[in-house]
């Protein structure tokens, strides 16, 4: 299912999207708490409901903290919302990356 700009997802806005893959789609959002505009990486419906798969999701989320590169986007959390579980990741070069 894919997530539609204007929809929210707690405090953080979808305002577009920006690709999809394996494991998720990936959207611009706007964080209205501290008005930034973000990347939200999506955990498909399918996948949420899969205890490997939403593991391996939350394991990503934790090795992405550790990464530290130029070219890499900083993870700022991991979030579960409205049944979504979901990264807030940096925006990098105007789009998600």
């Amino acid at each position: 299912m894919p997530i539609l700009p204007g929809k929210r997802l707690g405090p953080y806005e979808i305002l577009s999207a920006s690709g999809a893959g394996g494991m998720g789609e990936v959207c611009q959002a706007h964080d209205t708490k501290l008005g930034r505009n973000v990347a939200i990486k999506v955990l498909p419906d399918n996948f949420a409901i899969d205890p490997q798969r939403l593991s391996r999701f939350k394991r990503e989320a934790r090795m992405l903290v550790l990464l530290i590169h130029p070219n890499a986007a900083t993870i700022r959390g991991l979030e579960y919302s409205d049944r979504f579980h979901f990264l807030i990741m940096e925006l990098k070069c105007g789009r998600a990356s």
